[in-house]
């Protein structure tokens, strides 16, 4: 967390995640403010008659809805458009028709048939965005003429009706729901990815060491997922499936200009924990720019100074941008590959996915120039996809090898802080623990001493692994007494340490003692080989840990326990040592 905010990386990702977090305020303060949303309007076959439409009652003259802004005279605002219904109409029959960025009525003669729904909030859009109407159509209006009056809300570029059909509802609802499915499915697909991803990256990095490029990498599996997510929830709304089911198209509109916002960065960190790309300045910039970008939209539309929709030239140009971003590195993946035989599966991948994606936003964006298509996701979901899978892949590969790499550093570690006979820590730890205390200033530390007495006699006559025996049945003694108060060492062949840190060391010595010196006496009753436990130990407590000090206690303790030796001695006439 630290780094996000000392490095030049890091506020990079700290500006995003701000505008990650302002986003999803922004979603939860409009469903909090909204006013209520109505149900969807209306109720085995059906006509598409986008081209039998007039721009008068009964008019000869078709009109082309490719183009609907090209019959709106200057400053006019709404277009007015006339239908003649057939002379019969099934009970089940309803116009159905998309609009975007339009407010739109339908009447028959001056009665109301269906209309924009325009639940309210001050953090919507001032456009319903992509939606789809529809109105029953009664027996009784056959023959007669529609009347529907569309209003466009941003300017001539952004007016759209299209994909009008007339008919049973329920089949062209159907019919656009079984059109769609491929897509949707892969949407989901795409969700699904993202949240595993996301899962996976908290599961893994308990599993790698705390260092800074470990770490780095892990982080680019959440950020991947993250896409995948944003991507998947872009891709289904540009179905405009869900439109069908969901009366409230101005929130669709608002969730879909966030995520069309907010989608790229998570890429381009992404890119950063794989490739490093945020090391070289003219990417840093970029992406830092992207953010602040985010952080803006947000506070525009807090504010209501502009809408999402009114600034989405920025996510365009981000797009762009990012496009021409994405074939650098995939040109720069591959070289890496030819030179780097351990990550070479990896980065082939990743050159692969992240091509699919530039090629699939090339012929999307062209696409789009061209026409207002009514799903802007067409190529780029496949694109997205691949890039994603290959991506993921290749992530997972690297994870387990930094997992591999974990586990290899553990090894060496215990080597080295732990003795290999007992399991306990070594001198090394114990110094380094001693280090510690005295550059945190702890308040107190109690220093315990412990020696084995009769360990060169129990060597010398019985041998070395009964010898071995003796310091285990030792280590077990004093780990479960004083290891329950602080922490406990071997630094010595028949030398212990226990170190306790707490407010009151004197009591904890004393309670540990107790259960010590019940341990021996259970050991000894129980000891089948006939050979008796003794540990003599010593014990002071340090007030003032400055180094002279807490030396001092060492040796007072080390020469506390010498006269408990030469005492035990005397008890129990050990042999000499």
């Amino acid at each position: 967390m630290k780094e996000l905010f000392t490095t030049k990386r890091g506020r990079v990702h700290a500006i995003y995640l701000l505008g990650l977090v302002g986003m999803v305020v922004l979603v939860i303060l409009t469903l909090c403010t909204r006013t209520n949303v109505p149900p969807l309007n209306g109720t085995n076959s059906y006509a598409d008659i986008s081209g039998d439409w007039h721009l008068t009652p009964g008019g000869d003259e078709e009109v082309s809805l490719a183009k609907p802004s090209q019959y709106l005279g200057e400053g006019e605002t709404t277009l007015y458009l006339y239908y003649t219904l057939p002379q019969e109409i099934s009970g089940s029959t309803a116009l159905i028709y998309r609009t975007k960025d339009t407010y739109s009525k339908l009447f028959v003669g001056e009665e109301l048939l269906c209309e924009t729904a325009r639940p309210d909030s001050r953090f919507y859009n001032r456009s319903p965005g992509n939606l789809w109407n529809v109105a029953d159509i009664s027996e009784k209006y056959a023959g007669q003429t529609l009347r529907l009056e569309i209003t466009m809300v941003y300017d001539k570029s952004a007016f759209t009706i299209d994909h009008t059909y007339l008919g049973d509802k329920l089949c062209i609802v159907s019919d656009m729901v079984h059109k769609k499915m491929w897509a949707i499915l892969l949407s989901l697909f795409m969700i699904l990815i993202g949240i595993v991803l996301m899962v996976m990256e908290l599961l893994t990095k308990k599993d790698i060491q705390n260092h800074d490029d470990n770490l780095t990498r892990t982080k680019g599996m959440f950020y991947l997922g993250l896409y995948s997510l944003l991507i998947g929830i872009w891709s289904i709304l540009e179905t405009s499936v869900l439109q069908f089911f969901v009366a409230d198209g101005r929130l669709i509109q608002l969730l879909n200009n966030i995520v069309m916002i907010i989608d790229t960065l998570p890429l381009f960190l992404y890119l950063d924990c794989e490739q490093g790309i945020l090391k070289s300045r003219i990417p840093r910039w970029l992406c830092a720019a992207d953010a602040v970008y985010i952080v803006f939209c947000v506070v525009m539309q807090l504010t209501g100074i502009k809408d999402l929709h009114d600034i989405l030239l920025g996510s365009q140009i981000a797009l762009l941008v990012g496009n021409i971003l994405y074939l650098y590195i995939a040109i720069k993946l591959f070289k890496l590959a030819l030179k780097d035989k351990v990550r070479r599966v990896s980065l082939i991948l990743q050159t692969f996915g992240i091509s699919a994606i530039f090629f699939s936003g090339i012929l999307e964006y062209t696409r789009y120039s061209q026409i207002d298509s009514m799903d802007r996701a067409g190529h780029l979901r496949v694109g997205i996809l691949i890039f994603i899978v290959c991506c993921g892949i290749g992530t997972q590969i690297n994870t387990n090898r930094l997992i591999r790499q974990g586990h290899e550093y553990d090894i060496v570690s215990k080597l080295a802080y732990r003795d290999g006979l007992t399991g306990m820590g070594n001198r090394t730890a114990y110094l380094e623990f001693l280090d510690v205390c005295t550059k945190t200033r702890v308040s107190k530390l109690g220093i315990v001493f412990l020696d084995i007495n009769n360990l060169k006699y129990v060597n010398d006559n019985l041998g070395h692994d009964m010898g071995d025996a003796l310091i285990k049945e030792a280590a077990r003694i004093i780990s479960e007494s004083f290891g329950k108060v602080g922490g406990v060492f071997r630094i010595g062949g028949d030398e212990f340490c226990a170190l306790i840190k707490s407010e009151s060391p004197e009591a904890d010595y004393n309670t540990a003692k107790e259960k010590f010196e019940k341990l021996v006496e259970e050991s000894n009753a129980n000891n089948e080989n006939n050979l008796e436990i003794h540990i003599a130990h010593g014990f002071c407590v340090c007030t003032e840990l400055s180094k002279e000090r807490v030396d001092a206690a060492i040796k007072t303790a080390d020469e506390a326990m010498y006269v408990d030796k030469a005492n035990l001695k005397k008890v129990y006439k050990v042999a000499a040592v």
